[in-house]
């Protein structure tokens, strides 16, 4: 999908791309002028989840970060007000806001931030955001729960290369088993690697259902560290206890 954005006498290439498989977690949108100048990636959530889901923003020239003093995203929808939001630092030329989209439906923002001698206006089409039932939770709204002891991080890549730092390592197939070893009084959030967070759904479901709190990480391992938490080389596991 491309199309042409004419924003202050500025011409944009818009292209769209998709994360791969059915139920895409996220969805890319890249703008950049074909004679160089500011470039802009944004990461949008594709459903709604019961944590507050984030976009993120991409902003370079030349293939080297931008540091604009202000990044605002508008956030409109045909079903919720107009909602204004501050974009948070992360690291150069990223930037973070929580979208709180917590309804499906269809959504559409503007991101607007100075690259002298400009003031950009970049509009990103209306993408659909639909529902869905497992729970998510963004690493964002993630770690203040974590530092604070009130979460825990279920890791059940079966052979990462690298594991977080911090997480509890533990194989889908194992779930059954050491369950009982799982807090109760603590969000078990659960990652993997999988597009849409595929193999950590049936295990939240299970938690869920067995009376634990529980959560699937949206963006996974990927998601994680994005958003700061460390790795370090992955340990032998445990024996199961039987």
């Amino acid at each position: 999908m491309i199309r042409l954005l004419i924003l202050l006498s500025t011409v944009f290439v818009l292209t769209k791309a998709i994360a791969a498989g059915d139920g895409q977690s996220t969805v890319f949108y890249d703008y950049s002028r074909p004679s160089g100048g500011p470039r802009m990636r944004s990461e949008v959530p594709s459903f709604a989840p019961l944590a507050a889901a984030p976009i993120r923003i991409d902003l370079s020239r030349d293939g080297k970060p931008l540091k604009p003093a202000k990044v605002t995203i508008e956030l409109h929808s045909p079903k919720e007000p107009k909602r204004i939001l501050s974009a948070r630092f992360v690291s150069p030329g990223v930037y973070v806001a929580l979208a709180d989209i917590t309804k499906p439906g269809a959504y559409g923002m503007t991101v607007t931030f100075r690259s002298p001698p400009e003031n950009i206006r970049i509009d990103v089409p209306v993408w659909e955001v639909g529902s869905i039932d497992t729970p998510r939770i963004s690493p964002v709204a993630l770690r203040p729960r974590w530092t604070s002891g009130n979460a825990i991080l279920l890791d059940i890549r079966s052979d990462p290369e690298h594991r977080i730092k911090g997480g509890i390592a533990m194989l889908s197939t194992d779930l059954t088993n050491r369950m009982a070893t799982l807090p109760k009084d603590r969000l078990i959030a659960v990652f993997c690697d999988c597009v849409s967070e595929y193999a950590a759904v049936p295990v939240v479901q299970q938690l869920l259902s067995a009376g634990y709190r529980a959560a699937a990480v949206y963006g996974g391992t990927r998601g994680l560290r994005e958003n700061g938490w460390t790795t370090e080389p992955p340990t032998e596991p445990e024996p199961c206890q039987r």
